[in-house]
């Protein structure tokens, strides 16, 4: 027996059983709305973090970025799917700055330091 995620994801709530949604979203490649979950809605950086870790797979075009997109939901919270944690959020550019000096092997680092603000202190980046 399988189960077909779209269809699935159709008859979860949208403000309830928000891992188990996420979960779906990851089976649709939606990975964007999966880590929005988990940092907004959920506030559980670490578990997106690790996501991402277990998402990330530098063969397969949709996982390959994930990482990127996790600095997105980060970095432009306005951009996502609007949530009541999501309307209130502000840009989180201390982890983001984070997740690049821990994970720039896993993303295209010149597109991950596109997405940072035009005015952060180079020395946030790489600290001397």
């Amino acid at each position: 027996m399988y189960y077909k995620p779209e269809l699935m994801l159709g008859r979860f709530p949208e403000s309830e059983l928000l891992e188990e949604r996420a979960v779906l979203l990851s089976r649709l490649n939606e990975h964007r709305e999966a880590l929005a979950i988990y940092v907004w809605d959920l506030n559980l950086l670490d578990d997106a973090i690790k996501y991402c870790g277990s998402n990330y797979d530098e063969s397969h075009k949709e996982q390959k970025h994930v990482y990127l997109h996790l600095m997105h939901v980060l970095l432009d919270p306005s951009s996502l799917e609007p949530t009541p944690a999501r309307v209130q959020a502000k840009p989180n550019v201390e982890e983001a700055v984070k997740l690049i000096a821990e994970h720039y092997a896993r993303m295209d680092t010149s597109s991950a330091l596109d997405l940072l603000p035009d005015d952060l202190d180079v020395k946030k980046i790489f600290p001397i």
